[in-house]
């Protein structure tokens, strides 16, 4: 029996929130995102003894205030491969059924199995075959760590049968205990009858908690004739062996065991992290496992399927990104593509947004003004900027987080609303000239080898210029056919009225229709380059050409010189490998309000608010 879809309702930073469940499920997310809600809202609605105070803890504060005395927490689970005394205490002959928690403010509670509302005994019964054990980080045994592997173990021995079980145990060593006492008693008789008129004393056991045993219960390390605790050992180790318990304890349990692991790779070496990785899906073969964790080497190990990634909106309320990674790549090809830009697949999945652009200027630039408004980096606020090297790998880029229910945004240069023609031949052939061209190609077509690569390849591109030259010169077309259009599409972000009026729009050179329709498609377009954004006037040039004379990449100032704006950019632009020299002019034109009312900023408001 375990869990396929859990719902839970107005609990902590969770508003309603569904989540379809493996065996092995694995939640990932930023810092705060809501993972370890999930797992108190589990716990919670297993838990056998509930109060008022669960209530007022977990109910989310501002509904708290607002709500009425009917504000209920709710989690909803689908149970399936549920044994037979499960659907007989749920009054149904099928193998799926849901249980619901419900907990109002006011510290009602109802526990139902199917349409079956499950008094407490009900509850308890049900239990026996359905047992969620939360597990905290393991880092080592001095504290808790052992403390669910000491619950499991108390229910294990209690339900063992036969000979020496633990209610015979108990019964024994009780009537020992009373036995021996009775040596020390009996010479208090004459008191007993003298002063109590009583017949005797005898020693009352009935308070014993012989189960209070289980809480001092510790793991031991034989070599030889010597032992130590386990908890002298290394923490890669403790938490191997208790993995390994975990597996056998679980498959011995008569029902089924929720695993719920808090960061079980937390401090380890990678190598463990691995190995615990694959015990922890060993374990889900016999009990189901629910994850939390935010290592980078564990996510790489797990892959997509069992991920289930969490974010935090702006408003602080826990949502499920939507992952369709599998649906448009394989496991490896997602993981070659993100690895062909330098990530791992926690990256995206762990940062609250990540902001694609197409160079290393974009990505300097916007990241010095962030540092620079902000007071904090781009990776203290959970910030992801990636310079994708083209305008095409930005879109197969944007297009993967898409995939992976990232929140994305895109930044390109002009260009990239174009399509991506690039003819051969110059402006302005006369009719001599291309007949000559044709003749000529021709010509050395007749003198190639095509039998070899090289000869092929060379016969291929003279084709090319060939039926350029004989049809027309192609002239790349405004927005059709172009790496933004392949995004939009991707996305499906505009309908076609609204890709007719963003052309329209960037023909007219509208830009603040044109940027309030690509932000529906979460893009941002400049109206040239960043370069060009940066020197877009002349103030801006001087106080630009200043501090790249002052950080030696101009030997002089290009005062009089025809040529300077273009000099000016291409020094810019080669600062893309000099980011100590870029985050230096771009603060400087912030200082000096040079981007108040530009494009800069209204690129810098779409991109990183909320």
């Amino acid at each position: 029996m375990h869990i396929t879809e859990l719902r839970i309702r107005n609990f902590r930073s969770i508003d309603d929130l569904t989540i379809p469940l493996d065996r092995f499920t694995t939640f990932c997310g930023p810092n705060s995102c809501g993972k370890s809600n999930v797992f108190r809202a589990i716990q919670l609605a297993f838990q056998s003894i509930v109060s008022v105070d669960d209530a007022q803890r977990n109910l989310p504060t501002s509904k708290l205030v607002q709500g009425g005395p009917k504000l209920s927490i709710w989690v909803d689970c689908r149970l399936v491969e549920i044994p037979i005394e499960i659907q007989a205490l749920a009054g149904v002959v099928l193998p799926s059924t849901e249980f619901s928690f419900r907990l109002t403010r006011g510290g009602t509670l109802t526990r139902k199995l199917g349409a079956k509302i499950l008094a407490q005994a009900e509850f308890e019964q049900f239990l026996g075959f359905f047992l969620p054990v939360y597990v905290p980080p393991i880092r080592d045994l001095s504290g808790d760590g052992l403390l669910p592997f000491r619950q499991l173990i108390k229910a294990a021995l209690q339900r063992a049968k036969g000979p020496g079980n633990i209610k015979q145990v108990s019964d024994a060593a009780k009537k020992l205990i009373e036995k021996k006492a009775g040596v020390l008693l009996d010479q208090q008789t004459t008191l007993a009858k003298r002063i109590l008129r009583a017949d005797k004393l005898s020693l009352d056991t009935s308070g014993l908690d012989i189960e209070a045993l289980y809480e001092n219960i510790g793991l031991r390390v034989h070599v030889g004739e010597s032992h130590q605790p386990l908890s002298s050992l290394g923490t890669g180790h403790q938490s191997a062996v208790i993995m390994h318990l975990y597996r056998q304890l679980g498959e011995d349990m008569p029902g089924e065991v929720l695993y719920l692991f808090e960061e079980p790779d937390n401090h380890l070496h990678p190598a463990t992290i691995r190995s615990i990785c694959d015990d922890l899906r060993g374990i889900s073969q016999s009990s189901q496992v629910l994850v939390s964790t935010h290592s980078p080497v564990f996510l790489a190990h797990v892959g997509f399927s069992p991920l289930r990634p969490l974010v935090q909106t702006a408003a602080g309320i826990t949502e499920l990104r939507k992952m369709t990674v599998l649906a448009h790549y394989t496991e490896k090809q997602a993981r070659a593509h993100l690895e062909s830009f330098g990530l791992r697949i926690t990256e995206p999945l762990l940062c609250r947004r990540v902001i694609v652009v197409e160079g290393p200027t974009d990505k300097i630039a916007l990241s010095t003004l962030f540092e620079k408004r902000t007071g904090k980096t781009t990776d203290q606020s959970d910030l992801l900027v990636i310079a994708a090297g083209s305008k095409d790998r930005a879109v197969v880029l944007s297009h993967l987080l898409g995939c992976l229910g990232v929140d994305w945004r895109c930044v390109l240069d002009r260009d990239a609303a174009y399509s991506s023609e690039v003819p051969y031949s110059k402006v302005g052939l006369n009719g001599p000239d291309i007949t000559n061209g044709i003749a000529a190609i021709d010509t050395l077509n007749g003198l190639l080898d095509t039998s070899r690569k090289r000869g092929s390849n060379a016969a291929n591109s003279l084709a090319a210029i060939r039926s350029e030259l004989a049809t027309a010169r192609p002239v790349p077309q405004l927005l059709e056919g172009s790496p933004l259009k392949t995004l939009i599409n991707q996305g499906a972000a505009l309908n076609l009225a609204e890709q007719n009026q963003l052309k329209a729009a960037l023909a007219a050179n509208r830009k603040r229709e044109s940027w309030a329709l690509l932000a529906k498609a979460r893009v941002f377009v400049w109206s040239s380059t960043l370069e060009g954004v940066l020197l877009h006037n002349a103030e801006a040039e001087n106080r630009v050409e200043t501090e790249l004379v002052a950080t030696g990449e101009l030997a002089a100032p290009l005062a009089g010189n025809p040529t300077r704006s273009a000099a000016l950019n291409n020094k810019l632009h080669g600062t893309g490998n000099k980011p100590e020299v870029l985050a230096r002019v771009v603060s400087v034109l912030e200082d000096n309000g040079h981007f108040k009312r530009t494009e800069m900023n209204e690129c810098f408001t779409r991109i990183f608010a909320d």
